[in-house]
């Protein structure tokens, strides 16, 4: 068989896959990150006016591999808020 067709996904199913807390922050991520992606593809969808950002299984395979290793270096914890001055914010 042929490798020709590849399938492709919606944001809001690639959100699901990764898994990304919601399309937006994906959107996000992969405009800060566009350069380690394949390039775009987009289906038009209504009468043509609107586009639809389709991702391959290869950009699925890269964006989980670059955000699962990037949670594991920080411990599961997330980054500690500090304020501009080196500081943790007071309890309120």
């Amino acid at each position: 068989m042929s490798d020709a067709f590849e399938p492709l996904y919606t944001l809001k199913v690639a959100a699901v896959l990764i898994p990304f807390a919601s399309v937006p922050s994906l959107r996000n991520w992969i405009s800060l990150h566009s350069n380690v992606l394949s390039p775009a593809k987009y289906q038009r969808t209504g009468y043509g006016t609107t586009r639809i950002r389709l991702l391959t299984v290869k950009d699925l395979r890269t964006i989980r591999r670059l955000t699962v290793v990037a949670s594991r270096n920080i411990g599961g914890r997330g980054k500690r808020h500090v304020n501009r001055h080196g500081k943790r914010p007071r309890p309120r």
